[in-house]
């Protein structure tokens, strides 16, 4: 795959015992506030402040046997809890509301520890292995609760990996080098019900507002690594390659193997320990002018619901170098093979169907790649000071077991519905009015009672919901993949002055598609929706906003899906362009000086298959994807410049008395603001002639569509961000080697308060801030090195 490529060396001990110990803390007194008027006028009611951040930790190494067996321990302990901005507890717990209790402000913490040894042997002359075993314990605690999620309905994500590492290194001579390494990963995770949560609260979204509160938060159409239960995903991978190399020429050639292998059991059950009890979660909705959530809708699960996929990857590759004269070429090619596939499965019975049995599936998929590389350097004076340098490449994305999942058969069975839920259908005086429970038969698909018909009519069976098109999933160049170029120049500007200036682009291919083909085109009915008249929106809001269809009633709930190549549907497109300047510098007394500017542009484009193919969904690499409920007026994004352009600075210099000064400036763009909406019936049936299609002719429909914007994205930005960052050294010798290093952090120096993440559904609580840039921290931390 293309982009930042991290290599990290553990150490490894030598014939002298050294060892260091590091400490580090800050707490809320050591924070600052930068809460102001305009942010408390937009909603915002508490600074993100530091609740506790403590960090631990040391190690030790040293011979075993002098020149022959060596060893490093570590242990480190940490924790970093913050409060969230925005959230707060729930005051009303276990029943169907949500009061945030404004004397409890919702905070997450991520306690983790970590426990790492390696063993060096000189087995033999030129011959160095390596044995490396690291373990950790880790905790996403209340992880969810970074927007508009009440705690309660967070989840504890708790992880155990492990990595185990033996490596080999082997000179033959000062020009053949051999390598070879082998690593197995074992990531044991589970995922729990917070001690705010009982098992009987049902998880609740507040459609007016976004709010989930009750049970933890779950997706609405399926499952996914968030919900509750265990995913024990493992991996081995092993590697081999040889160099050779001259004064003017490198030649290396190598491979890769990787196994990887999945497990999961997730509890979508809002009961699990009641018998028969079905799975829920409720969506309610704040009427006009009113203050009380009334129920809207319910989505009913299959509970619990396992999957297990398997995945091998081989990789081979070969590159050389020469150097003639003032020129440099790099030339490599790679060969990847990908094949993944699914062991048999059994799935356990649930409240909605009974137990289902499921055989194993192969090649799913099987890929084939060739990427070619290619590199240029060109000294241009010949004095190693001014240079141009091109590269060209083309890279997979990375895919894990993504693909067999998504062809697995268990995953065949519709896991989630949805229906209208009218909580109010029944007459004044009867019990079952505005009760909250949906009085009907969820066990019938149709409409019975207050509950409307299933939004899948395929709920509980096991069908094959999305047909993967034979070329997706076997073959030769097939897999999404993007060429990378860059084109940059080098050039020293004094003694110790670098300056670089860069262009680089970025054109991602094999775009998807996914078709319904129970539908035709035609089964769908343009509409329009007037956008809520407010002076925040782009011109005060009150246009119309067009470019949304929706499916007729007769075909509500049909659904067989085939996944192909976009390029059967029309042209796709989306490529990224951008400049990046830098200056690298050193100066006076061990001074050091990095800074630069990067800006760009992403334009994606599928207009050519969504404008006239509602029943297409054409998937877009980053940018996502398009659906009835996305205007196709939005197809053409382009990402304007001061979304991307960035400025960062980064300088320390040494000072007298064994101070050093270091200082990191950052200047990045405002996030996007932008607004979804959830339009009611009444909103669309003028525009589309009709109720929506979801009502399925039902007198009364309380129905909704959730529109996914109601203007182009980064048509509203927040305000930049601008941070300041600060640390001062001392260091204090203890004799011999032993020497103290104090350190004082200060974190957000201006103590700028820019805006991080906003509310985006339109509603009461639209824009409201629920992230801002910390304040300024202060933190105290120690080393020893003796």
């Amino acid at each position: 795959t293309g982009g930042v490529q991290i290599n990290i060396v553990p150490k490894e001990g030598s014939n002298s015992t050294i060892g260091n110990l590091e400490a580090a803390w800050a707490n809320g007194s050591l924070q600052a506030n930068n809460l102001d008027d305009e942010l408390r006028d937009r909603g915002l009611t508490a600074a993100p402040t530091v609740r506790a951040v403590d960090d631990f930790g040391g190690g030790i190494g040293g011979p075993i046997r002098q020149d022959k067996l060596w060893y490093y321990a570590s242990y480190r302990k940490m924790r970093a809890d913050r409060y969230q901005v925005g959230n707060f507890f729930n005051s009303t717990l276990h029943t169907f509301f949500y009061t945030p209790d404004l004397s409890r402000q919702a905070w997450i913490s991520f306690p983790a520890q970590d426990f790492t040894g390696r063993v060096t042997w000189n087995a033999a002359e030129n011959h160095k292995i390596n044995f490396y075993e690291s373990f950790q314990r880790n905790c996403s605690c209340f992880f969810g609760t970074t927007s508009n999620v009440s705690p309660e309905a967070a989840r504890h994500t708790q992880t155990r990996p492990s990595l185990t590492q033996v490596t080999w290194t082997h000179p033959a001579s000062n020009r053949l080098l051999f390598e070879a390494g082998f690593t197995g990963g074992i990531n044991n995770r589970d995922v729990t019900r917070t001690e705010e949560a009982l098992p009987s609260d049902i998880p609740i979204r507040e459609l007016s507002t976004g709010t989930r509160y009750g049970g933890p938060i779950q997706s609405d159409t399926s499952i996914s690594l968030a919900d509750l239960g265990e995913t024990n995903p493992h991996q081995i991978n092993a590697r081999f390659s040889l160099s050779y190399v001259t004064g003017s020429h490198s030649f290396k050639v190598g491979f890769r193997t990787y196994m990887g292998f999945i497990s999961r059991l997730h509890e979508l059950n809002a009961n699990p320990d009641v018998p028969g009890n079905p799975a829920l979660a409720y969506r309610f909705r704040i009427p006009t002018g009113g203050t009380v959530p009334v129920p809207n809708s319910l989505v009913q699960y299959l509970s619990p619901h396992p999957e297990s996929e398997r995945s091998q990857q081989l990789g081979f590759y070969v590159q050389d170098q020469w150097t003639v004269q003032n020129l440099t070429l790099n030339l490599g090619a790679r060969y990847d093979q990908m094949r993944q596939w699914v062991p048999p499965s059994t799935r356990p019975a649930s409240f909605f169907t009974p137990e289902l049995s499921f055989p194993q599936v192969d090649d799913v998929p099987n890929w084939k790649d060739f990427s070619p590389r290619l590199g240029v350097a060109y000294d241009i004076f010949g004095d190693g000071k001014t240079a141009i340098k091109v590269a060209l490449g083309r890279y997979l994305l990375g895919d894990g077991t993504r693909t067999s999942g998504a062809n697995n058969p268990s995953n065949t069975v519709v896991v989630a519905a949805r229906r209208n839920w009218n909580d109010f259908l029944f007459p004044v005086g009867d019990p079952r009015r505005g009760n909250f429970i949906p009085d009907c038969d969820l066990k019938d698909n149709f409409t019975n009672g207050e509950c409307g018909t299933l939004n899948n009519l395929a709920f509980g069976t096991s069908q094959i919901r999305t047909v993967w098109d034979n070329d997706l999933l076997r073959g030769w160049g097939v897999r999404p993949a993007n060429w990378k170029t860059s084109v940059s120049f080098d050039h020293e500007l004094a003694p110790g002055v670098g300056l670089r200036v860069g262009y680089y682009r970025t054109s991602w291919s094999n775009f998807r598609a996914t078709q319904n083909v129970a539908v035709s085109a035609g089964d769908f009915d343009p509409f329009c929706i007037t956008a809520p008249s407010d002076p925040r929106l782009p011109g005060g809001g009150g246009n119309e906003v067009c470019g949304f269809f929706d499916i007729k009633p007769e075909k509500f709930g049909l659904s067989s899906r085939h996944l192909s190549s976009a390029s059967n549907f029309g042209n796709q497109s989306e490529v990224y362009n951008g400049m990046e300047a830098e200056v690298n510098a050193r100066f006076g007394d061990g001074g050091i000086f990095n800074g630069g500017v990067s800006t760009g542009r992403l334009v994606t484009d599928n207009c050519d298959i969504v404008l006239n193919r509602p029943d297409v969904s054409a998937t877009s690499t980053i940018m996502g994807n398009s659906s009835p409920t996305a205007s196709t007026d939005f197809c053409h994004a382009v990402q304007p410049f001061e979304a991307v352009t960035q400025v960062k600075i980064q300088a320390a210099y040494p000072l007298p008395g064994d101070f050093q000064v270091s200082v990191v400036f950052q200047n990045l763009p405002g996030r996007p603001a932008d607004a979804s909406f959830v339009a009611r019936n009444a909103d669309i049936a003028p525009s589309l002639g009709r109720n929506l299609g979801r009502c399925r002719g039902s007198a009364t429909c309380t129905g909704t569509a959730t529109i996914a914007d109601l203007y182009p994205t980064y048509t509203k930005l927040e305000d930049r961000m601008t941070q300041v960052d600060l640390r001062l050294t001392k260091s204090i010798p203890l004799g011999g080697r032993a020497r103290v290093r104090m350190m004082f952090d200060l974190y957000n120096v201006l103590n700028g308060n820019a805006i991080n993440r906003v509310t985006t559904r339109y509603g009461s609580a639209w824009l409201v801030p629920r992230a801002i840039l910390s304040p300024r921290l202060f933190k105290l931390g120690a080393q020893l090195d003796f």
